[in-house]
């Protein structure tokens, strides 16, 4: 089984943004010994009948996180292998259709929209937003839901992605709003989601002129967009069956991509941590030369200061010799001494603060 760690924080997030029960299916470790290291590290743990107040759209707020050093920062855990407890799309996908509580049937008409639906709905509608490429397809620019349908198709659209935004809601999941469109989040990972419909090639007489391209009529779930895009698209059975199945995908999907993102937040923070101490020994091991290499200047300065005094001690004795010194010979003596003692640093730190050693002049 792979290990991962968690830290104290990325725990608590993870036991307020879904159940104990939920989470013990993916990891190897029951909700009742979650339940136990959540009281060891200190961690408060959701009141019943939170997540039910959540996913009534009632609003309620995660207790804080206390701040405690006396307990451990991190804990690991074992991910399941295998679709283990209900791992899998078509048990997951049976738990919700088997929901009654849970929207899962699209109406015929589109009744008490979710808000976003009200501003897609106006979007499409506006002329403006036709597709640059085709004028036959239809998008909800200027609204956080993401349709781009024929026309024809927008009506349909519009109640799948009501009702899809209701059942989404009531797993206890959250919509995040931006300036671009809605982003889903399932477990603390955030999704795009979008309805759109296929093209194909129209047909043409005209073997010569440039391939047309039309709308195909079905329709299809895209999560993200661009190259990495995964698609839950309509064949034998209509978009409209496929809610729950496409949730439960979502929902496994979450579990899968918070898993690897919890592994990859881990290795960066050994990796972090690894840097950061060869840093430190780094700088240790450049610290040390620098004191060596201090040590070296400062014992050839003492070795020279020694040298210095035996030159001044024997010019003293030859000008001696020769009678009494002149008040220049002095002069320079008193001179050469406290210059020697400036520069032997045995010495320079009894005068240190009181000049600047860089200003030997200044040395009365």
């Amino acid at each position: 089984m792979e290990k991962i760690k968690l830290t104290r924080q990325q725990l608590y997030e993870l036991i307020w943004s879904e159940s104990l029960l939920s989470i013990s299916k993916r990891y190897d470790i029951s909700d009742n010994g979650l339940r136990k290291i959540c009281l060891r590290m200190n961690i408060p743990l959701p009141p019943r009948g939170y997540r039910q107040k959540h996913a009534a759209g009632q609003k309620v707020y995660p207790e804080p996180l206390p701040e405690d050093c006396s307990v451990k920062d991190s804990v690991d855990l074992k991910l399941r292998l295998g679709d283990r407890n209900g791992n899998s799309i078509g048990t997951r996908t049976k738990e919700i259709e088997n929901h009654n509580s849970l929207p899962t049937t699209v109406p015929g008409s589109l009744k008490k929209p979710y808000p976003l639906i009200k501003d897609a709905k106006e979007a499409l509608l506006d002329k403006r937003n036709r597709h640059r490429n085709c004028d036959r397809i239809a998008c909800s620019q200027g609204s956080v839901v993401n349709i781009q349908v024929s026309p024809g198709k927008a009506n349909r659209s519009l109640r799948i992605y009501d009702t899809f935004i209701k059942l989404f809601l009531a797993r206890g999941h959250e919509i995040v709003h931006d300036n671009f469109w809605g982003s889903f989040m399932i477990y603390g990972e955030v999704y795009k989601i979008s309805i759109r419909e296929s093209m194909r090639i129209a047909d043409n007489n005209n073997k010569s002129s440039r391939n047309r391209y039309v709308p195909s009529g079905v329709l299809s779930f895209r999560i993200g967009h661009g190259y990495f895009s995964k698609e839950l698209k309509e064949g034998k059975r209509k978009l409209e069956d496929l809610l729950p199945k496409f949730l439960a995908k979502l929902e496994l999907m979450a579990i899968e991509d918070r898993n690897r993102r919890l592994v990859r937040e881990e290795n960066q923070r050994k990796e972090n941590a690894e840097k950061e101490m060869r840093k430190l020994r780094k700088k240790r091991i450049e610290d040390e030369k620098d004191a060596v290499l201090e040590m070296v200047s400062q014992a050839r300065r003492i070795d020279e200061a020694a040298n210095m005094r035996k030159y001044i001690k024997a010019k003293e004795t030859m000008l001696r010799s020769d009678g009494d010194l002149s008040e220049e010979e002095k002069k320079w003596l008193i001179w050469a001494r406290k210059r020697t003692d400036w520069y032997d640093p045995l010495v320079i730190d009894k005068v240190r603060g009181l000049i600047d050693i860089g200003e030997p002049d200044e040395i009365n």
